[in-house]
């Protein structure tokens, strides 16, 4: 019989410094689905590891404080060493050896470009090697500040997705080059079996400015509509196409895309980080610019990549926060890459975004998304969803 929790208060510290630590900067597809029943009652057993595994050291005010100090000194070069202080050796050697194929991995990657001068035949893997390289160090520090400031009951997202779901949303953009500020948004997402199609239109409330982009999606692993999974990593392989038009700024601009999502449940690495992920992606695109009465366009192609770490924070039945930071070196949306500084040139680097997800009930939530790259973008959203959730 599943035991239902009833704790959803007392947490708000916890909330508040992982939120000031984010800032501060594989599954395998089941053979058989086992009642939806079970999978509950598993998911139940993944969100209090003492009903599976032995009681975790009690610590005082002192040894938590300790294990705060752990996350900087010396856990800023030493990543796990937070852990360690909480008396858990397994995870802090775990995530430190993820720093170590992290670092490994993106000095791999930056020194493969500048030997072979960012040929175009190799930088693609080499970027891709560089960039998620990078992330790994990095979310291998945030898992650890998870890990010290994890509360005692963590939220989950639905074991079943929706078959539809649907947002509207309103949006600012401070862009000091393109004349847009004020964006409206409408999209709306169907799910049949593991295929996906989505469809986004977007729109300046202050200049002529409209866009519209389509999607489509097969997810090799993971949840669907038809079928329950504990885990919440996915597999997924999405093709998609984007037209923008600039009237105010005089172009208008043509994307195609494809890109390869996988979100790991981070149980996976380590048992007392459950409550959180890692999502990876890679990609590459073409896009096509051109002035309203240019005879020629400009054509260029994009390397697509982004890496985030997420966590659920709430209530476990219902009510649950998603907080997701992500570095995405896509620079050909509404927010642009980073310039180098000092005049160096065209963009160099992707955006990093914050973003906050909720569900209220089965139906409804909302969604905000802090971004900042060349421009600053802040957009809320009001979400819906409809299926057979679990």
């Amino acid at each position: 019989m599943l035991q239902r929790v009833n704790v959803c208060t007392g947490h708000a510290g916890a909330v508040a410094g992982l939120l000031v630590g984010m800032l501060g900067l594989g599954a395998s597809p089941a053979h058989a689905e086992p009642p939806a029943a079970r999978i509950v009652e598993a998911a139940a057993e993944r969100m209090h590891p003492s009903r599976t595994s032995g009681p975790e050291p009690a610590l005082g005010s002192f040894g938590r404080l300790l294990a705060g100090g752990a996350l900087f000194v010396p856990g800023l070069a030493l990543h796990g060493a937070g852990s360690y202080s909480l008396g858990d050796r397994d995870t802090a050697l775990r995530l430190l050896a993820l720093e170590g194929i992290g670092l490994a991995a993106g000095a791999t990657g930056l020194l493969g470009i500048w030997l072979t001068g960012a040929s175009p035949k190799t930088v693609a893997p080499l970027a891709w090697l560089a960039i998620d390289g990078t992330g790994t160090f990095l979310l291998s520090w945030l898992a650890d500040v998870y890990h010290v400031l994890r509360p005692e009951v963590t939220g989950r997202p639905a074991i079943r997705l929706a078959w539809l779901e649907a947002g509207v949303g309103l949006g600012h953009v401070r862009d000091l080059v393109l004349s847009h500020r004020g964006f409206a948004s409408l999209e709306v997402t169907l799910r049949v079996g593991r295929l996906r199609f989505g469809l986004q239109a977007l729109g300046a409330l202050n200049v002529a400015s409209r866009g519209v982009r389509s999607e489509v999606g097969y997810r090799f692993v993971g949840a669907t509509p038809r079928t329950s999974q504990l885990q919440v990593s996915f597999v997924d392989l999405a093709a998609g196409a984007r037209y923008h038009r600039y009237t105010e700024d005089g172009f208008d601009q043509l994307t195609l895309d494809l890109e390869f999502t996988w979100r790991l449940d981070m149980t996976d690495l380590a048992q007392p980080l459950q409550g959180s992920f890692t999502e990876l992606s890679w990609g590459l695109g073409w896009a096509s610019y051109g002035g309203h009465h240019a005879i020629r366009r400009d054509n260029t192609q994009l390397l697509l990549a982004r890496i985030g770490y997420g966590v659920w924070l709430g209530c476990y039945q219902a009510r649950w926060l998603e907080l997701m930071l992500y570095y995405d070196h896509r620079r050909d949306g509404l927010v642009g890459g980073q310039h180098l500084p000092r005049g160096g040139g065209g963009a160099a680097f992707g955006l990093v975004g914050l973003r906050a997800t909720t569900w209220l009930d089965a139906n409804w939530g909302a969604q905000v998304d802090l971004v900042r790259g060349s421009a600053t973008m802040l957009m809320g959203k009001l979400l819906f969803r409809h299926g057979d959730l679990q």
